[in-house]
């Protein structure tokens, strides 16, 4: 299944069409996009609460294992950097969205 999105993924991007992934990619998917998307500017947005508040919801909702939240957790965020970041403990998504939209229409964000 993945490996069919990714793949539909990039036949879109090199249609010329802007996309929004909403998945963690893994490093090697990353590696992938950037490689047969040369000239695609590529965004990682990364909603990110922090990994007590994810134990915490995990334990409030009762229909989960224990511990899986933060394994999960993880795995989807040890050692990956964001282009922007949010802490979505905090932040409300309206609020979240308008940053998203500032930076996408700022000249002054980086070129990537």
């Amino acid at each position: 299944f993945l490996e069919i999105m990714i793949a539909n993924i990039i036949n879109k991007a090199k249609s010329g069409n802007n996309i929004i992934i909403d998945y963690v990619p893994s490093d090697d998917d990353v590696a992938r996009f950037k490689k047969e998307l040369p000239d695609v500017e590529f965004i990682s947005i990364g909603l990110k609460p922090p990994v007590e508040w994810v134990i915490q919801k995990e334990s409030e909702r009762g229909d989960r294992k224990v511990g899986v939240a933060k394994q999960t957790y993880e795995h989807f965020y040890s050692g990956k950097e964001f282009d922007l970041e949010f802490d979505t403990s905090t932040l409300k998504p309206e609020i979240i969205a308008d940053k998203i939209k500032d930076f996408l229409s700022s000249s002054m964000r980086p070129k990537l």
